[in-house]
């Protein structure tokens, strides 16, 4: 179920999410803040978007959109006391929704039909750009 106070848009999603990111960019990383990052999730598809658009052009950040299919794989994430999640599309570096609904939204994701795991992962600034260098080079 989405957070109190969310709803689901008129778009085909089940859930929304509000919370925060950590996300590739033009320049590595970027730390989104709180209220800044949605996570939506529908029947077999999930988005993550930045907001607004503007901060999105500064950091060369691009929105999310994966499928469930057997190379998007999904893990419950923390980070410095944060929790949250963290989706690993297939050829892309991971990208990391934090929020403190995430016994909320690993079984929305598994009704959606993603793999979803339950080894939490420890985010690192440091190996999460070297997963983005890697991906940058086999694009």
């Amino acid at each position: 179920m989405p957070a109190p106070g969310t709803s689901a848009e008129d778009s085909g999603f089940h859930a929304r999410w509000v919370g925060s990111a950590s996300v590739p960019g033009s320049m590595g990383y970027t730390a989104i803040g709180i209220l800044l990052a949605v996570m939506e999730v529908g029947d077999g598809i999930l988005k993550l978007r930045v907001r607004p658009a503007l901060l999105r052009l500064m950091f060369g950040i691009e929105n999310l959109s994966a499928a469930a299919d057997p190379g998007t794989m999904i893990f419950p994430a923390r980070k410095f006391g944060q929790i949250g999640i963290e989706i690993r599309p297939e050829r892309l570096p991971p990208y990391y929704f934090w929020t403190a609904h995430r016994n909320d939204v690993l079984p929305c994701l598994a009704g959606a039909g993603f793999r979803v795991s339950t080894d939490e992962q420890a985010m690192s600034y440091r190996s999460a750009n070297r997963a983005l260098t890697s991906a940058r080079g086999t694009k």
